[in-house]
């Protein structure tokens, strides 16, 4: 019996709800010492499964010098109106859809 096929609900909901707490954003390092989920599968989860829903604020013209991710506002409102992560990643899938043009 291996790992399921696809992103992980728990790594997903670790990074949704730090990202919730820290609303002004974070490092990518800082999410993931704040998850306890290693830096390369948190960058995976930032630049791939979650990019819907992130803002992505860099500073630096050529070469970043600092990168800060934050939840999009229209996704903190959902959060603070009582909606579940699992319902932001249904709307999350829904958005990867439209946006793939598929």
């Amino acid at each position: 019996m291996g790992r399921r096929k696809g992103p992980d609900i728990n790594k997903i909901a670790l990074i949704v709800k730090a990202l919730y707490e820290y609303r002004n954003g974070l490092w990518i390092r800082q999410l993931s010492r704040i998850c306890h989920i290693p830096l390369s599968t948190t960058s995976y989860y930032v630049d791939k499964v979650l990019r819907p829903i992130l803002e992505d604020a860099r500073i630096g013209d050529e070469t970043t010098i600092l990168r800060v991710i934050k939840l999009k506002d229209g996704i903190i409102e959902k959060l603070d109106n009582g909606e579940s992560i699992n319902s932001i990643v249904k709307y999350m899938s829904v958005l990867k859809k439209i946006y793939s043009g598929k």
